[in-house]
């Protein structure tokens, strides 16, 4: 089963496998999903990795820093994706 580890500026939103994603998936990542939805480009980001996960069946941990130069502006953003 596919686990995924998804860690935001040092915060776990999510340690588990896909099928308890799919059950009861984080808020953060489930307002991602609606229609009107406009994710920040790290959560875009994210989402691939995890698909991609689930499609070759690779548990992964991905983590990723955010910061602002000024307040309410996001402009940068890193990520680093391991197996596990």
């Amino acid at each position: 089963m596919t686990h995924i580890r998804i860690v935001i500026d040092n915060e776990v939103l999510f340690d588990d496998n896909l099928k308890a994603w799919q059950a009861s998936p984080p808020d953060q990542f489930r307002d991602m999903i609606k229609p009107d939805a406009k994710p920040e480009p790290w959560m875009k980001a994210i989402m691939i990795v995890m698909t991609d996960a689930a499609m070759t069946g690779d548990s992964v941990s991905i983590e990723a820093t955010t910061g602002m130069d000024r307040p309410g502006v996001w402009n940068w953003w890193s990520m680093e994706v391991t197996r596990i």
